[in-house]
C-alpha cells in the first residue's frame, strides 16, 4: 500500500478483545536500541566506536474521554503496576502491533471548567513487539450445533475478535478480516450451556465447530 493512512479509527485493546473506549490519542511506537561505547586509545583517527546494545520497545501513552463504566478503561486501572498484559493496536487498514506491556500510569477525571473529564494511561512494553501487515488476514467461520443430534443452532450469540454476531439458520457465523493471532471466543444460546475457548488463526480461512449441550 503506497497511500497515506488516516489515524482516525485506530483502536487500542486487550488481546482477548476488550477495547479501551473513547480514546482520542494513541501514542506511536518509539522503538530504540542502546549502544555501548567501546572507544579506546587506538580508535581510528579519534572516531568513537560503539557496539549494539539492548533494544527497548518504549512506552505507549493513551488519552481520551473518561467513561466511568468503560470495560477497557476499568481494566487498565485494575492492572496498574501489576503483571504484564497482552495488548493490540489495530490501525484503520487492519495492520497491527501486538505486544505485552505493564500499565505504569493512569490519570482519571482531570476536570477543566470548559472541557470534559479526561482519561489517560501509559503502558510500558516488555519483550518483543510484533507488527503484522494487512496481508495476514483470515476469514473465520463458526458452525454451532447441538451436541445431542447435531442439529444447527440458529441465533446463537458468537463473540469473537471484538465483534458480536448471531448464527444463521444453518448455525453459521462468519468473521472477516481477522488478523493472524490466538484469539478468545464465546458462544451462548438460551437453554444451552455456553462455551468459551481460544482459536489459533494462522491461515486464510479457519473453521471452528462448536457443539452446545442443552442445559
Amino acid at each position: 500500500m503506497t497511500n497515506p493512512i488516516s489515524g482516525f479509527g485506530t483502536t487500542f485493546k486487550y488481546a482477548a478483545g476488550t477495547v479501551v473506549g473513547k480514546l482520542t490519542s494513541i501514542g506511536g511506537f518509539k522503538l530504540k536500541a542502546d549502544t555501548i561505547d567501546v572507544t579506546n586509545h587506538q580508535s581510528t583517527s579519534g572516531w568513537k566506536e560503539f557496539l549494539a546494545g539492548l533494544k527497548d520497545g518504549g512506552e505507549v501513552p493513551l488519552e481520551g474521554n473518561f467513561i466511568q463504566d468503560d470495560a477497557g478503561q476499568l481494566a487498565l486501572m485494575g492492572h496498574l503496576g501489576g503483571a504484564a498484559q497482552s495488548f493490540v493496536v489495530v490501525f484503520p487498514d487492519l495492520s497491527q502491533w501486538a505486544f505485552s506491556a505493564i500499565v505504569t500510569g493512569v490519570e482519571v477525571g482531570k476536570g477543566d471548567i470548559k472541557d470534559q473529564l479526561t482519561f489517560a494511561a501509559t503502558v510500558k512494553i516488555t519483550g518483543v513487539p510484533t507488527f503484522t501487515g494487512i496481508t495476514d488476514l483470515s476469514v473465520v467461520t463458526f458452525t454451532v450445533t447441538a451436541a445431542a443430534g447435531g442439529a444447527a443452532i440458529a441465533d446463537a450469540t458468537v463473540v469473537f475478535n471484538g465483534e458480536t454476531k448471531l448464527t444463521s439458520a444453518a448455525g453459521v457465523a462468519t468473521f472477516s478480516n481477522v488478523l493472524y493471532s490466538t484469539l478468545s471466543y464465546g458462544v451462548t444460546k438460551t437453554a444451552y450451556t455456553g462455551q468459551a475457548a481460544t482459536v489459533v488463526v494462522n491461515g486464510a480461512t479457519e473453521a471452528v465447530a462448536v457443539a452446545l449441550v442443552a442445559s
